[in-house]
């Protein structure tokens, strides 16, 4: 993932005041990886064609 202004595609990150991450837009990789996410507040939220989103090592949003 770039955050450089001058790459693309980039991606913008903020935290919020609990210093929570954030990052838009949402994170999808077309790799044997095959996982599609966003991270808000500080959590991954899974998307639904991710067939990552039950990872036991991923808090998943309900």
């Amino acid at each position: 993932m770039s955050l450089s202004k001058n790459r693309r595609p980039r991606w913008t990150a903020i935290s919020d005041w609990l210093k929570r991450p954030a990052i838009s837009p949402s994170v999808r990789q077309t790799n044997e990886c095959r996982c599609h996410f966003w991270i808000r507040q500080g959590r991954i939220d899974w998307c639904k064609d991710s067939p990552r989103r039950t990872c036991k090592d991923a808090v998943q949003r309900k």
